[in-house]
């Protein structure tokens, strides 16, 4: 698994030009994919303009 400084840095690359990562946590989120019940783990940005949730695939 990777590490939230790992996937803070892999997230950064899809952030808009100036803008600034406050704070991020590590979490998880359940979601259907192709119909099926799965847990998508990630981490939940707080930037200067918004809140993103950022998962690896």
């Amino acid at each position: 698994m990777a590490t939230i400084d790992k996937l803070l840095e892999q997230a950064k690359a899809h952030l808009n030009p100036g803008e600034q990562v406050a704070s991020a946590v590590h979490g998880t989120y359940e979601t259907k994919i192709l119909g099926s019940d799965s847990v998508r783990t990630g981490i939940l940005m707080a930037t200067d303009t918004r809140i993103v949730f950022y998962a690896k695939k």
